[in-house]
This record gives structure tokens, sequence and C-alpha cells, in this order.
């Protein structure tokens, strides 16, 4: 959903559902922790993102973005339209 734009400036918005099939198990503290791995029902899985693109010209641009949920993260890059 885009949320802002304005000259070579979108702001947008995105959301996931789905369902973790694959899962990381930790134990201990850090740094002596040990995990186990494998297919396991996680059950259902959210993640809601924001983010940012800005266009100083016309097929080049930077973004970032951020979102929360069962995994959170973080990204910033680069665009290019072709």
């Amino acid at each position: 959903m885009t949320l802002v734009t304005q000259y070579g400036l979108i702001g947008y918005a995105t959301g996931q559902l789905g369902h973790v099939s694959y899962r990381k198990d930790y134990t201990g503290s850090n740094p002596t922790f040990s995990f186990t791995e494998g297919l396991k029902n996680g059950g259902p899985d959210y993640r809601i993102g924001y983010g940012f693109e800005y266009f100083p010209f016309e097929s080049l641009g930077f973004t970032i973005e951020g979102g929360y949920g069962r995994g959170a993260y973080g990204r910033i890059g680069a665009v290019l339209w072709f």
C-alpha cells in the first residue's frame, strides 16, 4: 500500500502472512549455546513493514525499510529502473 507520493518520494507499508515450517531452537546463553534445526510445525507467521524510496534521478533511487513480526528486519539499498 502506497502511503506517500511526492515528486521523487514514495512511502509504503507491507504485510505478510505465512506458516513457519523450518525452525531453529536455541538453548543456553551466548557464547555457549546450541541449537537444533529442521522441519517443525512453527505455526502461523506474520510481518508488517514500512519503507521509503527516494528517487533523486528518474532511474536511480535509494530505499530504507524495516519490519516487525516473527523475524524483525531492516534493509537499505539502491534501486535502478531500466
